[in-house]
């Protein structure tokens, strides 16, 4: 430090020795390095609180036709590739492709016609397509005149047996994960329509994306699908954050829930610190769920986050339970630890290994004409020039962001908070 730094610099607690790692009122684990103590913000609390392992069945059945391919080309480059996974031939003329344009609630409707064997697939191509792509259909109809905005929708007779995108929703551009300008297949592992319209919809779920104007793969689909009866499994947690067992959580933290697939939820969590059970706001879904106290939680509170299992059910067809309640049981950090119980007496802390929480502020007096001085913070850190105007205060609040306020004295006082993933470090 340059000898031109004010004598009261040196005097300075926090001047050396000490690396600050953390969000702000984060918890803070102390351990000591050579000639320095540190604090440094503990790892990451484990996501995983549930763990379940899920049966799944090595394959699953096909019960009726899906689209298995997506075409949105250039100019009238546009079709959509129909499979047939069942274990029979399939009369066509019993099935509709529909076309929802920009959001629209009504459609384009082509019958399809023909009969389609086990195992084959059926091609809808635009009827202005190239000679390349219009050779590979089966046959053309105004379904296939959509954008990359568009919804189509796969019916057998009234009932809904696969969609793409979501009906009377235009989403801009595209969907989530494309549609415009690409060549979409569905995943071999896929084995059935999606049949509800209006849930949220993310190509990259079911669909690999292909350049525009792939056409080499159309006229036959690979799937890992058999003719069995498919199995529906119920849904599970996999995971609560806090997890169960936490410690050190900040009174702020709003609990996260995530399940194995997307289901609805009906008041089904519960938050309970102590002998208080908390009002709560739920938000997100519909796989992962956050919830937030309407209060922060109090100082080395014991709480439980509970999901109530018959309260949550799966969307997709007929709705099943939760398979089982869960539930993580964590605790609150306690009142922030002065930073003289950190430091200590000598260059070992006495709370090392430990996770408190801290509340820092760091003064100096500058008098005179010698250069005004700051705290900055940085990661890694670094010596910012930064000069303080006379007759003003600056603080470096807990969130890192330098701010300055008017000062009557002769001389400026500015004050130190920690912040993300820094230290202090003082410069001219």
């Amino acid at each position: 430090m340059s000898s031109r730094f004010h004598p009261a610099i040196s005097r300075l607690p926090w001047a050396f020795g000490h690396q600050v790692s953390t969000v702000e009122r984060s918890p803070y684990q102390v351990e000591r390095f050579p000639m320095h103590r540190r604090i440094l913000a503990p790892g990451l609390i484990a996501a995983l609180a549930v763990s379940t392992v899920v049966a799944v069945p090595a394959q699953a059945a096909t019960t009726d036709l899906f689209i298995s391919e997506y075409v949105e080309g250039s100019a009238s480059n546009k079709a959509v590739e129909i499979y047939n996974g069942t274990a029979d031939a399939v009369d066509l003329s019993a099935y509709t492709l529909e076309l929802y344009s920009n959001g629209a609630a009504t459609a384009s409707v082509t019958t399809l016609a023909g009969t389609l064997a086990a195992g084959d697939v059926h091609v809808v191509v635009n009827g202005s397509a190239g000679a390349a792509l219009a050779a590979l259909g089966d046959q053309t109809g105004g379904a296939t005149n959509f954008n990359g905005d568009d919804a189509l929708i796969l019916r057998h007779g009234e009932t809904v047996i696969d969609s793409f995108g979501l009906v009377g929703v235009d989403p801009g551009t595209e969907w989530t994960g494309g549609g415009a300008d690409d060549t979409l297949r569905r995943k071999a592992t896929v084995c059935e329509g999606d049949t509800v319209t209006s849930d949220a919809f993310d190509v990259a779920v079911e669909w690999d994306s292909f350049a525009q104007d792939t056409f080499d793969g159309l006229g036959a689909h690979t799937s890992t699908c058999s003719g069995e009866p498919p199995v529906d499994v119920p849904p599970t947690v996999t995971s609560i954050v806090p997890a169960d067992g936490a410690v050190g959580v900040l009174p702020g933290v709003a609990p996260v829930v995530t399940f194995s697939e997307p289901v609805a939820v009906d008041d089904a969590f519960a938050l309970i610190c102590g002998e208080d059970d908390l009002a709560l706001t739920t938000t997100g879904g519909p796989t992962a769920y956050t919830v937030t106290p309407a209060a922060p939680l109090e100082a080395n509170a014991e709480c439980t986050f509970t999901v109530d299992a018959g309260r949550v059910t799966d969307v997709d067809g007929e709705p099943d339970l939760l398979a089982a309640s869960a539930s993580a049981t964590f605790t609150v950090l306690g009142d922030p630890t002065p930073i003289s119980a950190v430091q200590g007496a000598t260059d070992t802390s006495p709370l090392a290994g430990q996770t408190v929480l801290i509340e820092g502020v760091v003064v100096g007096d500058y008098e005179g004409r010698l250069p005004r001085c700051a705290a900055s913070m940085s990661s890694p850190a670094t010596r910012t020039p930064t000069r303080i105007p006379r007759r003003r205060r600056a603080s470096l609040s807990s969130t890192g962001t330098m701010t300055r306020s008017p000062w009557a004295m002769r001389s400026p006082w500015w004050a130190w908070s920690p912040s993300t993933r820094g230290r202090p470090s003082w410069a001219r």
